[in-house]
């Protein structure tokens, strides 16, 4: 996808320069690339193709190596015989003509066999680099993805080793098919982390929706997919980075440029947030919290009602270590919208929220989270989409306990929708009322 279409450079920058068998095992000893095997091969579920994609192509840099050769797309696999041979990938002009064409190679595949047969590494420095490792069928799960994108079939990646093929296999099978439901989860473990911010902008051919990706080449590369627009890739200052970008939306060129015009999207709101803090005769404490809605916000629609997360709230009792005395003051929260107040058809929504969690962190002071005590705090929704791109914007007053002190509290946020988990129980009627606090975490639906 955009994350993992300008990893071949990075392969092959990594393949040619390791000079000893055993720098690239401790790699793949560390990296790790299976589902359950040697631990040359281990790796999370979880883990991010962004971190992969994102790495610069460093030689030796040896933990993010082998991710990275993992994250190749199939389309690359036909340069490795010539790029491999002690090209510096670094250099922009070294992924000339690598970034085929991802349409035509779906539309011209075959069978999972003829694939492997035809992009098979010749070069033998990189044959034995593969199997030293141990992934020998390294070629035949990129050609996994190719395989998938023509099915339409997202089931077809299961076979792959890699978890961050796979992943990048799940979501070429959903950008290809313009259905951002079916964009991997960020965290399979916690959906309320919302899908694959990149491959939800690029299934939904929503460039604007790539101002919930992080970090600026892979926003910049979202967009210049999305966009079907290599122009996009403008903005980054890195000379290699621009090369990257520009392949990622050269290969897509393709399957996007008859997608519409993607100028007519209307404007996002943009994301913002202030704190202020006191105790009870003190002085007043200003924070920013922009950062903390900077990539905006998931929402997840329960059986009890909308549920919205900011920052990332600890459990009570969780933090024992106070923050740096240089910290910036911040506020994570999590909240409730009762389905009483969800608002009507348009998929907005407004009124009284129940705050479930909520966490003050202060400079020099122990983390202090909410409710606890006699801390109370109230939200106030004044805008909630349930769609992506549309607005969020909340408020919250109160007092929260810590430390021997009461702290008055004050914030404002505003951003936009980055995606929207409809849980298993979102569609049943509503109940005669707001649900209780103790049920709320039954009714999330993950």
């Amino acid at each position: 996808m955009v994350r993992v279409a300008t990893l071949a450079a990075a392969t092959l920058a990594t393949l040619t320069t390791l000079t000893t068998l055993g720098t690239f095992t401790l790699a793949a000893c560390v990296a790790g690339c299976e589902r359950n095997g040697p631990p040359t091969r281990g790796s999370a579920e979880s883990s991010s193709r962004t971190d992969a994609a994102d790495a610069a192509p460093r030689s030796p840099a040896a933990v993010a190596a082998l991710e990275r050769a993992l994250a190749l797309d199939a389309g690359a696999l036909g340069n490795l015989g010539a790029l491999g041979h002690g090209a510096d990938l670094a250099d922009p002009a070294a992924l000339a003509g690598a970034a085929g064409n991802l349409r035509a190679e779906v539309d011209q595949f075959k069978t999972l066999d003829d694939c492997v047969a035809e992009h098979a590494p010749r070069d033998a420095v990189v044959r034995d680099a593969l199997e030293a490792v141990g992934y020998d069928t390294f070629v035949r799960d990129a050609c996994r993805v190719l395989e998938a994108a023509r099915s339409s079939d997202a089931r077809r990646c299961d076979g792959i080793d890699a978890s961050s093929l796979r992943l990048h296999c799940r979501a070429t099978v959903a950008e290809l098919a313009a259905d951002p439901d079916a964009c991997p989860w960020q965290d399979p473990a916690d959906r309320q982390r919302g899908r694959d911010a990149a491959c939800v902008a690029v299934a939904a051919r929503s460039p604007r929706l790539c101002a919930g990706v992080d970090g600026d080449l892979a926003r910049a590369r979202c967009v210049a997919v999305a966009r079907a627009d290599a122009r996009a890739c403008d903005v980054l200052p890195s000379p290699a980075d621009r090369a990257r970008c520009v392949r990622a939306a050269e290969r897509w060129h393709d399957v996007l440029a008859s997608a519409g015009d993607r100028g007519s999207e209307p404007a996002m709101p943009a994301p913002s947030g202030r704190l202020e803090v006191s105790a009870a005769g003190g002085a007043v404490t200003i924070g920013d919290l922009a950062s903390e809605v900077a990539h905006g916000v998931v929402v997840s629609e329960e059986l009890g009602g909308v549920r919205l997360v900011v920052g990332s709230p600890g459990e009570p009792g969780a933090g024992f270590v106070a923050a740096s005395p240089h910290v910036a003051p911040t506020l994570a929260f999590e909240l409730v919208l009762p389905r009483a107040g969800s608002g009507g058809g348009d998929g907005g929504g407004a009124g009284a929220a129940r705050v479930e969690r909520a966490e003050l962190v202060l400079p020099g002071h122990l983390p202090m989270p909410a409710p606890y005590g006699s801390s109370k705090l109230h939200a106030t929704v004044s805008t909630l989409a349930r769609e992506r791109g549309g607005p969020a914007a909340v408020s919250i007053r109160g007092q929260i306990d810590g430390e021997g002190a009461t702290w008055n509290v004050h914030a404002d946020v505003s951003t936009f929708v980055r995606d929207v988990v409809r849980g298993r129980l979102a569609d049943l009627p509503a109940a005669a009322g707001p649900a209780s606090t103790g049920s709320a975490a039954a009714a999330r639906g993950r």
